[in-house]
């Protein structure tokens, strides 16, 4: 049985320093594709990638509750993986105080979306 969950990602923007807050619905299937919104509440017909207007930098993410088949999610930009961007979801926990996310940065105008393992 499968256990979706959200969460929220918080990305700096390295020009105007303004905090940008995405959320992402995890279905709990490897292989899929994390979904995004960036005005609500992510959901099953949210888009499988968002899009910034200037450069960024990851800062947080803080997931609801770990789902019960899926480990975590590797970042992408155009499709691709990012280098060092496998995110495990268990030490991403809101309950979690000592979150430690990697530094990545996207380009602006970058793809950006996720796929679960």
């Amino acid at each position: 049985m499968v256990t979706a969950t959200t969460m929220q990602i918080s990305l700096q923007g390295l020009i105007s320093k303004r905090t940008y807050s995405i959320s992402g619905y995890i279905s709990d299937v490897v292989g899929a594709k994390v979904l995004w919104n960036q005005n609500g509440v992510a959901g099953t017909t949210s888009d499988n990638y968002f899009q910034l207007s200037e450069p960024t930098q990851l800062r947080d993410i803080a997931i609801i509750t770990g789902p019960t088949v899926a480990t975590g999610f590797n970042l992408q930009s155009g499709g691709q993986n990012v280098p060092g961007s496998a995110i495990l979801i268990s030490p991403n926990l809101t309950t979690n105080n000592n979150r430690s996310v990697p530094a990545i940065g996207f380009k602006a105008g970058s793809l950006i979306g996720a796929v679960q393992f």
